[in-house]
């Protein structure tokens, strides 16, 4: 979960470890956005720069773990090092990160060169993520500091060698401190169940100081509590658990949601168009139903609030224009092409053309130092013609369904609930 650059000692001493183990695999796209780079025991071939999301293991059954490359068709070690969940055959497979996952993956600072300390400021008991490696391949896992906040920068804290044969450095980054307790799943070392359907962050260790656990994200039925998995001893000679971590509802997250008039097209001389129908920005690839709910239920307390101000009956749910709309965007996979005609009269030539467009803000996933934002384009669009509609005064004023007249500077019923406010910077 940041973009590197290979080297030429990192190739030298890939090339001569590859006479032993043959040549790696080219990536193959999978289902779900992952793209499967490499079996157990070779080389997972990385086909991008960007930060990446990298599973390990076989079915419903993985260990995952932030990793990055230093260019397209790096090579990163697949392995049980990375975490081995379950025995049989197992693959490594990619996705690239996206939102909030990307700004954490992105913002590190170098704390410590191997075999030094790394000093992390902040909470003891709550891991933070680090990176270790070079500018060539490196990984991105959970780590707590202990009581002097020092994390050891070497392969004995991470238990996962991404450039082999070659001197490393540590990097610190975001706190996980979303984490809102910890709920024991298996003592004494026997098998931990989890939930297959969601990345979970599992801890290894005994007692409640958070140094003396090995850090583990998973997406698998069971996890077994031991070293197969976490790779790293926290504390010898002693009998450890498992911790699965507790964190808020994600439902919660939703800090507004802005209904407004975007601005796509401006002083353009043809009369059809083409825009898109869907959710663009860091829930771009992550939304789910549970999000799509949130915003719902937002906009609709929002836009009710406003109704019901009004002498009328119309409702944000009720008028059913803007809220199929908003349904229609949500239930789009990828973004879907929309054809767009505006009909022209009397010689006018200067058409602009807005789309009605959500604009959702929600807390960062990590610390709240963050914010992530997406977008929500509709189906509802309207054509503005005037010689100059960069003017403010000739851009839509009225929510969906409220537009009076041709430019939509006048709305139909009373102004305090169907007006919306006009954003210039979303101008042209």
């Amino acid at each position: 979960m940041i973009r590197s650059l290979y080297t030429k000692v990192f190739f030298t001493a890939v090339g001569l470890f590859l006479i032993g183990v043959g040549a790696p695999s080219p990536a193959v796209a999978q289902s779900g956005g992952w793209v499967s780079c490499g079996d157990a025991g070779g080389w997972c071939v990385i086909n991008t720069t960007d930060p990446v999301r990298l599973r390990y293991g076989s079915g419903e059954d993985w260990t995952i773990t932030t990793a990055g490359v230093g260019r397209d068709g790096g090579l990163i070690p697949c392995n049980n090092s990375l975490g081995n969940v379950k025995p049989g055959a197992k693959t490594c497979e990619y996705q690239i990160l996206t939102g909030m996952d990307q700004y954490v993956a992105e913002n590190t600072y170098k704390c410590g060169t191997e075999g030094t300390n790394c000093f992390v400021n902040g909470d003891k008991d709550r891991p933070y993520y680090m990176k270790y490696g070079t500018d060539d391949a490196w990984i991105m896992v959970p780590v707590a500091p202990n009581a002097q906040g020092n994390v050891a920068c070497s392969i004995h804290t991470f238990g996962y060698d991404p450039v082999p044969n070659v001197h490393k450095h540590c990097e610190a980054g975001i706190e996980y401190s979303d984490i809102t307790g910890w709920e024991i799943c298996s003592g004494g070392e026997r098998p931990c169940t989890t939930d297959k359907s969601v990345v979970q962050l599992v801890r290894y260790g005994q007692g409640n100081d958070g140094s003396n656990h090995t850090y583990r994200e998973v997406a698998a039925n069971k996890v077994n509590c031991g070293l197969d998995t976490f790779v790293v001893d926290p504390m010898n000679n002693v009998v450890k658990s498992c911790y699965v971590a507790t964190v808020p509802d994600d439902s919660l997250e939703i800090i507004s949601v802005k209904g407004q008039w975007k601005q796509i097209i401006g002083h353009n001389d043809k009369m059809a168009f083409k825009t898109a129908i869907g959710v663009t920005g860091s829930r771009a690839d992550t939304k789910t139903s549970e999000w799509n709910l949130s915003v719902t239920t937002a906009i609709e307390a929002e836009a009710n609030a406003l109704f019901a101000k009004q002498t009328t009956s119309l409702s944000f749910t009720a008028s059913g224009g803007e809220s199929r709309s908003l349904t229609e965007a949500l239930e789009q996979s990828t973004l879907q092409e929309l054809s767009v005609s505006c009909t022209a009269r009397n010689g006018e030539v200067n058409v602009g053309l807005f789309q009605w467009t959500y604009e959702v803000e929600e807390n960062c996933a990590v610390s709240g130092t963050c914010a992530s934002s997406s977008s929500i384009q509709t189906r509802d669009t309207w054509c503005v013609f005037h010689p100059d509609i960069s003017l403010i005064k000739f851009r839509p004023v009225c929510r969906p369904g409220c537009c009076a007249n041709r430019n939509c500077t006048t709305c139909m019923t009373e102004p305090e609930a169907c007006t919306v406010m006009i954003n210039p910077q979303f101008a042209d």
